[in-house]
């Protein structure tokens, strides 16, 4: 055997016993090394810039029929200004919630093939950790002249969002990114194959989704016990929610905040956030009662006085879709629309002061299989001015029986 030959085996048996030694160590940790627990704290204050002016970064404001969550935190490094969003959850039947939301992602084994091909995509639940769409709209505003002009965010909170927010206090104060941890492994099982379109399906994981509506849910329950007329700052306590950035010594590069990547260690970060705290008593019935200074994305909304109304802001324009009717069968797969009751018994007192946009999703209809064809005779429009957006099927282009109002109701049929 050669000099090279006899090299190689020696090589190759230290590698084997470094291998061993590794896997050996390893198993040996993970049967008989103590776990550890990093425990962390974060506080979040006052947030401060440097002309002195303070905000909280978390403002909470709710009404029976809207819950409004506000965002102040630093406009950029140099925190000289404050940006802000926010997002306004808004019922016209007084039934805000938010519901568990899980995702399940499944994998797959295609065997058809001469390999065997892993597939993967995710199946969602239908319950989202958001405001239930039935009953509730949701908008996200945004400013940097704290709504004096709202709008209509053109860059939306989502899970990439991070907040720059101070922590600590006077020369301690750091600037750091805070975001939502977005998808959280829960866990997964294996079930017993099962043979569906070519695949093998056996392995299903579990998350959950910790986005900003999840954290606005959390504060909708938080302060449900709370009585009305409330108006003060709270300290809330919050689990495992966020992500946390730290700046580093170059200007403008953050950093994650001790990741955890070990199953020896158990990560228990607590985040402590000052949030003022408004809860009031009935329904919004102004823009100006609103943190956003607009309600259901309408800067001129006013429900108190009808001359106020009419002859300097104009009506009111509530936004009407698909949530606000129940459908009524007609002939085999026809449906046609009635206001659902808890609207009428909203909207019928103010009916004198305000303009309904009506705006149908046909393709919703067309997806669970009904045809939508126009509204009922008695679908409730006729007791309020309507303006119909161009979404209906072209059926004819006027109306036969009621006609909805003294708007314009464009071709909408009534049968």
């Amino acid at each position: 055997m050669s000099i090279f030959k006899k090299i190689l085996i020696f090589l190759y048996i230290i590698f084997l016993l470094l291998c061993v030694a590794i896997n050996g160590w390893y198993l040996y940790l993970g049967s008989y090394a103590p776990t550890k627990v990093v425990s962390q704290t974060f506080e979040v204050g006052l947030q401060e810039i440097s002309s002195g002016e303070q905000k909280y970064f978390m403002e909470v404001n709710s009404y029976a029929d809207c819950f409004e969550v506000k965002f102040n935190y630093m406009l950029d490094e140099t925190q000289t200004k404050y940006y802000s969003q926010g997002l306004q959850y808004y019922s016209p039947y007084e039934k805000l919630g938010f519901a568990d939301y899980t995702m399940v992602h499944e994998t797959g084994t295609d065997k058809s093939g001469f390999l065997w091909l892993v597939t993967e995509h995710y199946i969602d639940s239908s319950n989202c950790k958001k405001a239930l769409t039935t009953y509730t709209e949701r908008y996200n505003y945004a400013s940097a002249t704290d709504y004096s002009s709202p709008q209509i965010s053109s860059n939306p909170i989502n899970e990439d969002t991070k907040f720059k927010i101070q922590f600590g206090e006077g020369e301690d104060k750091k600037l750091f990114l805070m975001e939502m941890k977005g998808s959280v492994y829960l866990g997964g099982d294996t079930d017993e194959p099962s043979y569906k379109d070519g695949l093998h399906h056996y392995y299903y994981s579990y998350y959950d989704l910790l986005d900003i509506d999840y954290l606005c849910g959390l504060l909708f329950e938080s302060i449900s016990t709370l009585p009305n007329g409330t108006n003060s700052s709270f300290i809330f306590e919050f689990g495992n929610l966020f992500n946390y950035y730290i700046e580093t010594e170059v200007a403008g590069v953050y950093e994650l905040v001790n990741p955890i990547e070990s199953s020896l260690i158990i990560e228990d970060l607590k985040s402590y956030y000052s949030i003022k705290v408004t809860k009031n008593a009935g329904n919004i019935q102004k823009y100006n009662q609103s943190l956003f200074n607009c309600v259901a994305g309408n800067s001129n909304f006013n429900l108190t006085d009808k001359e106020y109304v009419d002859y300097f802001y104009g009506k009111t324009t509530i936004n009407v879709t698909n949530a606000m009717f129940n459908p009524v069968a007609v002939v085999g797969n026809k449906i046609v629309l009635k206001l659902k009751e808890e609207f009428l018994a909203s909207y019928l007192p103010y009916k004198d002061i305000i303009t309904l946009n009506v705006s149908i999703n046909k393709d919703y209809y067309s997806s669970l299989g009904y045809e939508f064809i126009g509204f009922a005779n008695d679908s409730g429009l006729d007791n309020f001015d309507c303006i119909i957006e161009d979404t209906l099927p072209d059926i004819d282009n006027g109306s036969s029986g009621g006609n909805g109002g003294n708007g314009n109701n464009g071709g909408a049929t009534y049968v």
